[in-house]
């Protein structure tokens, strides 16, 4: 909590562990405000820049259209700091599976396959 409150948050202290394989995803709970989901990483796996990479990649497919949740950015930054912890903040988003009956769901399908 101490983490996601150095950025200026409010937690209320609901934490949820969701389920990720490499890293520590917990979903937040945030005062007057919808949760958002930290994604800690892990010690000596990944370098900055290579995370900054993926984060620049994932903006790309969401301005692209692409059904993906990229990293929330706070001055201009999307990797964090804190005790030697680096995290990001995303948005909570829910999947579903696809409406296959549905004509505007079969094109954006077919968007991310010809991807």
């Amino acid at each position: 909590m101490d983490a996601i409150e150095s950025l200026g948050y409010q937690c209320d202290a609901r934490i949820l562990e969701l389920n990720s394989y490499e890293n520590r995803v917990f979903q937040i709970g945030l005062e007057q405000a919808e949760p958002i989901i930290a994604k800690f990483y892990r010690a000596n796996r990944w370098t900055d820049d290579m995370i900054r990479e993926e984060h620049d990649f994932t903006l790309q497919l969401a301005e692209s259209d692409v059904s993906v949740v990229p990293s929330l950015q706070i001055d201009s930054q999307t990797l964090f700091v804190f005790d030697e912890f680096r995290f990001s903040l995303y948005q909570r988003r829910g999947g579903r599976a696809p409406a296959i009956d549905d004509l505007d769901c079969l094109t954006i399908l077919g968007r991310h396959i010809a991807l």
